[in-house]
């Protein structure tokens, strides 16, 4: 069976590919850092006897035996800046562990088992997202490889070509060389431990709609402007941050966000006469989602018309609801059952890989819990039986589908 320390050994090794020793785990995408992990992955893979390959957006493959349509199985090795060691890490470990516990059974496996390491999940240094695994459903474009920088003024193309083998195209997959896709991660949220539950099945993966706001006041004095004649956007701007909260709590367990606002000119001395804001909504429901899209439209007129204010926002479309597969969902039960362990079927509120699969091909998750929620921080952390759980249920899983 599975080995815990085998796991940990691993998640401690890809700890120490960071660039802020003692800070968290910084190890963002085509970097000295996520080289080193990518280069430990195969290294382990091959150890193994599995095949290794590498496509077009830099997505690392690693095949052990059989023949016909494979069993995939990961997630990803980058983190956000300051992170914790679980994120990603913990489903290339654990779908390791799947392959060396099948390696050392004997067992004839009649298709294929490949682990997969993802480019980019997290866009912590594009703001991308999802890149290799959109790159391998066809969504990544040229056009974004050759106009998105980071910080440094650096394309993503030009990041990219050292860490890919091939052309971008040959990243898309061929869904009839695959059975399914399954991934575990972390929950990232607190409702596994805090009802007392061992592993979730997850439902399906929530779709992302944002829209960015610009209201349009007048800046002017702030000493010497009356209060009942300032056109204040940041006044216009708060009541909107208020309305969302309560769009958000409308929708539950849909959630609605203000997470950027930039107030212009930005003195201490001046009212602002214009503010950028972000509004993100999220829900399982497409029709949900469109539903508070429009309520939030309706909600920034309303205030903008009373304060006599223009406004204008464009709204950018991130993600479709993906609904995981009922099939492998009946399969994870069984086994979960057959352990004696306690699950919950819930949805994810965060953006995985696992989104972009279920598009292509049958897909499925499994989160373990995360200690008191905290996840993208140095605080980040998981129980050993937690993990032991979560990677046996996905063990037992994959037996089923490939012997």
């Amino acid at each position: 069976m599975i080995s815990i320390r085998r796991i940990y050994d691993r998640l401690e090794k890809l700890a120490s590919f960071n660039a802020t020793p003692n800070q968290g785990i910084t190890r963002l995408s085509f970097t000295p850092e996520d080289k080193q992990a990518r280069e430990w992955f195969m290294a382990e893979a091959k150890r193994m006897g599995m095949d290794v390959r590498i496509d077009g957006a830099g997505n690392t493959f690693a095949r052990l035996g059989g023949k016909g349509k494979a069993i995939l199985c990961g997630s990803h090795l980058d983190t956000v800046p300051h992170g914790g060691k679980y994120d990603g890490a913990l489903g290339v470990v654990a779908a390791l562990e799947v392959a060396e516990t099948l390696h050392e059974s004997g067992l004839a496996l009649k298709r294929p088992f490949e682990v997969v390491v993802w480019s980019d999940e997290e866009g912590g240094r594009f703001g991308t997202g999802l890149l290799g695994s959109r790159a391998a459903i066809g969504f990544l474009t040229e056009q974004e490889l050759s106009t998105i920088r980071d910080k440094s003024e650096i394309l993503l193309g030009d990041a990219l070509r050292p860490f890919a083998v091939g052309q971008l195209e040959s990243a898309k997959l061929d869904v009839e060389n695959y059975e399914c896709y399954l991934e575990v991660h972390i929950e990232q949220g607190s409702r596994l431990m805090d009802e007392g539950y061992q592993v979730g099945v997850v439902e399906g993966i929530v779709g992302i709609s944002r829209l960015v706001v610009t209201i349009k006041g007048q800046a002017n004095h702030a000493g010497t402007t009356p209060m009942n004649k300032r056109r204040d956007a940041l006044f216009a701007a708060a009541q909107v941050v208020l309305g969302v909260r309560g769009i958000g709590l409308k929708h539950m367990p849909g959630v609605a966000t203000v997470g950027q606002i930039k107030a212009l000119p930005g003195a201490v001395n001046v009212i602002p006469g214009e503010v950028t804001l972000s509004i993100e909504v999220r829900d399982l429901s497409q029709d949900t989602i469109d539903t508070m899209v429009q309520e939030a439209r309706k909600l920034v007129a309303g205030v903008c018309q009373e304060a006599g204010m223009q406004w204008e926002d464009v709204l950018l479309k991130n993600s479709e609801p993906s609904l995981t597969d009922a099939n492998l969902k009946k399969l994870m039960w069984q086994e979960i059952e057959a352990l004696g362990l306690k699950g919950l079927s819930m949805p994810s509120g965060a953006g995985h890989d696992a989104q972009s699969l279920a598009l292509i091909m049958p897909a499925a998750m499994l989160f373990v819990p995360s200690i008191d929620g905290i996840s993208h921080s140095p605080l980040e952390e998981c129980r050993p039986e937690d993990i032991e759980a979560g990677v046996s249920v996905l063990y037992k899983t994959v037996e089923r589908l490939i012997t």
